[in-house]
């Protein structure tokens, strides 16, 4: 099974051959401290995304140093991973989010998706619709699925408020 980090990745981190046996009982630890604190396993990705393989490094520095770091070196390791993982939550929220507006059969189930805080998306335009018009958005973009990210559903949702739009 692919870890985040490649043995030779981690290697590199640690100043460690990429054989040596510390490292494969590592680098499956810091997947699972990842998967745990972000609800996704971005192992499996191809290619792996590299907010992933930076906050696999800066745990792995941490909590494998073997005493190389100082305080203050490990204090800026901690808050680099701690971003890390707050930027890969963020993309897991988005990417279900896009899952949830792909997944939508029914009008009233896009409209719940495009206006959840989990796209993000910008409803300017969009709230100031009566309901029929804000109805019409949501067939337009049911119809036009599938969306392969939240810029596309924006862009879509834009475009659709533009027709509808006096």
């Amino acid at each position: 099974m692919a870890n985040i980090l490649a043995a030779a990745e981690a290697a590199r981190v640690l100043r460690l051959d990429p054989t040596d046996a510390l490292l494969a009982d590592m680098l499956p630890q810091i997947d699972a401290l990842i998967k745990q604190a972000t609800g996704r396993d971005w192992a499996l990705d191809s290619p792996v995304h590299p907010l992933a393989k930076r906050a696999a490094m800066c745990r792995i520095a941490v909590d494998y140093d073997l005493g190389a770091m100082n305080q203050s070196q490990i204090d800026v390791m901690e808050r680099s991973y701690v971003a890390a993982v707050m930027q890969l939550e963020t993309i897991t929220t988005n990417l279900q989010a896009v899952q949830n507006v792909n997944a939508a059969v029914r009008v009233v189930d896009m409209v719940t998706y495009l206006i959840s805080s989990a796209l993000g998306l910008n409803l300017i335009d969009y709230n100031q619709l009566l309901y029929a018009g804000q109805y019409n958005v949501a067939q337009t973009i049911l119809n036009g699925k599938p969306y392969a990210d939240v810029a596309a559903i924006q862009t879509a949702l834009d475009t659709a408020v533009k027709v509808v739009l006096p």
